[in-house]
Protein backbone atom coordinates (compact mmCIF):
# COMPACT_ATOMS: atom_id res chain seq x y z
CA UNK A 1 0.00 0.00 0.00
CA UNK A 2 1.59 3.34 -0.79
CA UNK A 3 1.84 6.22 1.90
CA UNK A 4 -0.61 8.47 0.30
CA UNK A 5 -3.22 5.90 0.51
CA UNK A 6 -2.06 4.60 3.80
CA UNK A 7 -3.23 8.69 4.89
CA UNK A 8 -6.21 8.16 2.95
CA UNK A 9 -7.44 5.59 5.13
CA UNK A 10 -6.26 6.62 8.46
CA UNK A 11 -7.93 10.24 8.11
CA UNK A 12 -11.31 8.06 6.94
CA UNK A 13 -10.84 5.93 9.73
CA UNK A 14 -10.27 8.99 12.39
CA UNK A 15 -13.43 11.06 10.87
CA UNK A 16 -15.53 8.18 11.21
CA UNK A 17 -14.65 7.50 15.14
CA UNK A 18 -15.46 11.70 15.14
CA UNK A 19 -18.75 10.65 13.62
CA UNK A 20 -19.29 7.94 16.13
CA UNK A 21 -18.31 9.75 18.93
CA UNK A 22 -20.33 12.00 18.02
CA UNK A 23 -23.56 10.46 17.60
CA UNK A 24 -22.98 8.76 20.69
CA UNK A 25 -22.91 11.74 22.45
CA UNK A 26 -26.25 13.34 20.89
CA UNK A 27 -27.70 10.04 21.72
CA UNK A 28 -26.54 8.68 24.73
CA UNK A 29 -28.59 10.59 27.68
CA UNK A 30 -32.32 9.52 25.40
CA UNK A 31 -31.24 5.88 25.08
CA UNK A 32 -29.55 5.26 28.81
CA UNK A 33 -32.44 6.85 30.28
CA UNK A 34 -35.06 4.19 30.47
CA UNK A 35 -38.65 4.81 30.33
CA UNK A 36 -40.48 3.43 33.59
CA UNK A 37 -44.28 3.89 34.38
CA UNK A 38 -45.42 7.03 35.84
CA UNK A 39 -48.32 4.97 37.96
CA UNK A 40 -45.45 3.35 39.73
CA UNK A 41 -43.72 6.58 40.72
CA UNK A 42 -42.56 6.85 44.11
CA UNK A 43 -40.76 10.16 44.05
CA UNK A 44 -43.33 11.84 42.20
CA UNK A 45 -46.65 10.07 42.53
CA UNK A 46 -47.99 12.72 44.30
CA UNK A 47 -47.43 14.93 41.08
CA UNK A 48 -50.01 15.71 38.40
CA UNK A 49 -49.09 17.67 35.18
CA UNK A 50 -51.01 19.03 32.37
CA UNK A 51 -48.80 20.09 29.44
CA UNK A 52 -51.04 20.89 27.57
CA UNK A 53 -51.47 24.27 26.12
CA UNK A 54 -49.60 27.49 26.11
CA UNK A 55 -49.72 27.22 29.88
CA UNK A 56 -48.40 24.18 31.66
CA UNK A 57 -49.74 23.42 35.21
CA UNK A 58 -49.09 21.18 38.18
CA UNK A 59 -51.65 20.04 40.96
CA UNK A 60 -50.75 18.70 44.27
CA UNK A 61 -53.51 16.09 45.23
CA UNK A 62 -56.28 16.24 47.83
CA UNK A 63 -55.26 17.32 51.92
CA UNK A 64 -57.17 13.93 52.61
CA UNK A 65 -55.58 11.95 50.09
CA UNK A 66 -53.21 9.00 52.14
CA UNK A 67 -50.07 9.66 51.39
CA UNK A 68 -47.40 6.39 51.55
CA UNK A 69 -44.11 6.56 53.52
CA UNK A 70 -40.81 7.43 51.54
CA UNK A 71 -37.33 6.03 51.86
CA UNK A 72 -35.59 8.05 54.08
CA UNK A 73 -33.08 9.46 50.87
CA UNK A 74 -31.54 12.45 52.85
CA UNK A 75 -29.30 9.53 54.58
CA UNK A 76 -28.08 7.55 51.58
CA UNK A 77 -24.50 8.22 50.76
CA UNK A 78 -22.34 6.90 47.72
CA UNK A 79 -23.89 4.41 45.46
CA UNK A 80 -27.04 3.86 46.92
CA UNK A 81 -27.62 7.62 46.22
CA UNK A 82 -26.82 7.37 42.72
CA UNK A 83 -29.46 4.03 42.62
CA UNK A 84 -32.06 6.45 44.26
CA UNK A 85 -31.06 9.18 42.47
CA UNK A 86 -31.46 6.92 39.10
CA UNK A 87 -34.84 6.18 39.88
CA UNK A 88 -35.87 9.60 40.47
CA UNK A 89 -34.56 10.25 37.10
CA UNK A 90 -36.36 7.45 35.31
CA UNK A 91 -40.17 8.57 36.92
CA UNK A 92 -39.20 12.42 36.38
CA UNK A 93 -38.30 11.32 32.52
CA UNK A 94 -41.62 9.38 32.33
CA UNK A 95 -43.64 12.14 34.50
CA UNK A 96 -42.97 14.66 32.08
CA UNK A 97 -42.02 13.00 28.58
CA UNK A 98 -43.70 15.46 26.48
CA UNK A 99 -41.08 18.15 27.96
CA UNK A 100 -37.99 16.57 29.50
CA UNK A 101 -35.86 14.52 27.35
CA UNK A 102 -33.36 13.07 29.75
CA UNK A 103 -32.09 13.68 33.05
CA UNK A 104 -28.82 12.88 35.04
CA UNK A 105 -26.44 13.99 37.79
CA UNK A 106 -23.69 16.71 36.27
CA UNK A 107 -20.46 15.15 35.52
CA UNK A 108 -18.63 17.89 36.55
CA UNK A 109 -20.55 18.15 40.00
CA UNK A 110 -22.19 15.63 41.88
CA UNK A 111 -24.50 18.28 43.42
CA UNK A 112 -26.30 19.42 40.10
CA UNK A 113 -28.99 17.57 38.33
CA UNK A 114 -29.39 18.32 34.96
CA UNK A 115 -32.30 18.79 32.94
CA UNK A 116 -32.29 18.42 29.03
CA UNK A 117 -35.66 19.80 28.01
CA UNK A 118 -36.97 18.06 24.44
CA UNK A 119 -37.93 21.85 23.39
CA UNK A 120 -36.13 25.63 23.39
CA UNK A 121 -39.42 26.53 25.74
CA UNK A 122 -38.40 28.40 28.92
CA UNK A 123 -42.26 28.47 29.72
CA UNK A 124 -42.13 25.04 31.58
CA UNK A 125 -38.82 25.40 33.62
CA UNK A 126 -41.05 27.41 36.36
CA UNK A 127 -44.09 24.86 36.53
CA UNK A 128 -40.63 22.04 36.21
CA UNK A 129 -39.09 24.07 39.32
CA UNK A 130 -42.15 23.86 41.22
CA UNK A 131 -42.75 20.85 40.02
CA UNK A 132 -39.26 18.74 40.65
CA UNK A 133 -36.67 20.95 41.85
CA UNK A 134 -38.67 22.16 44.75
CA UNK A 135 -40.17 19.13 46.11
CA UNK A 136 -37.11 16.63 45.15
CA UNK A 137 -33.71 18.51 45.13
CA UNK A 138 -32.77 19.01 48.60
CA UNK A 139 -34.40 15.48 49.68
CA UNK A 140 -31.70 13.42 46.87
CA UNK A 141 -28.79 15.94 48.01
CA UNK A 142 -28.92 18.70 44.91
CA UNK A 143 -27.60 22.25 45.08
CA UNK A 144 -28.68 23.22 42.24
CA UNK A 145 -30.12 22.22 38.70
CA UNK A 146 -29.14 23.17 35.55
CA UNK A 147 -31.99 23.18 32.52
CA UNK A 148 -30.57 22.21 28.98
CA UNK A 149 -32.33 22.97 25.99
CA UNK A 150 -31.44 22.08 22.05
CA UNK A 151 -29.06 23.78 20.98
CA UNK A 152 -29.25 23.13 16.90
CA UNK A 153 -26.36 23.72 14.64
CA UNK A 154 -23.65 24.50 17.12
CA UNK A 155 -21.02 22.16 18.51
CA UNK A 156 -23.12 21.39 21.72
CA UNK A 157 -25.75 19.88 21.80
CA UNK A 158 -27.93 21.61 24.28
CA UNK A 159 -26.80 25.44 25.80
CA UNK A 160 -27.88 26.01 29.91
CA UNK A 161 -31.11 27.66 29.49
CA UNK A 162 -31.38 28.27 33.14
CA UNK A 163 -29.84 27.21 36.48
CA UNK A 164 -31.40 26.96 39.97
CA UNK A 165 -30.15 27.54 43.43
CA UNK A 166 -30.88 28.55 46.94
CA UNK A 167 -30.88 32.12 47.89
CA UNK A 168 -29.50 33.27 51.47
CA UNK A 169 -33.24 32.81 52.78
CA UNK A 170 -33.95 28.68 51.46
CA UNK A 171 -36.00 29.57 48.50
CA UNK A 172 -35.20 28.01 45.25
CA UNK A 173 -34.47 30.48 42.53
CA UNK A 174 -34.64 30.62 38.94
CA UNK A 175 -31.22 32.52 37.06
CA UNK A 176 -31.84 32.46 33.24
CA UNK A 177 -28.68 32.23 31.20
Amino acid sequence: MSPEKLVRSLAAMFIAVLIGVGVFRTLAPYLLTPASSPKNSSALKDLKVSLEGDTPTTTQPAQNEPRKAEAPVESLRGRDLERARTKLYREIAATFASAIGSVRTSLQDDETMEVFLLADNADIIPVLVESIVEGVADKYQFRRVAFFVPNPGASDRARMAAEVGKDDEGRWVVHPK
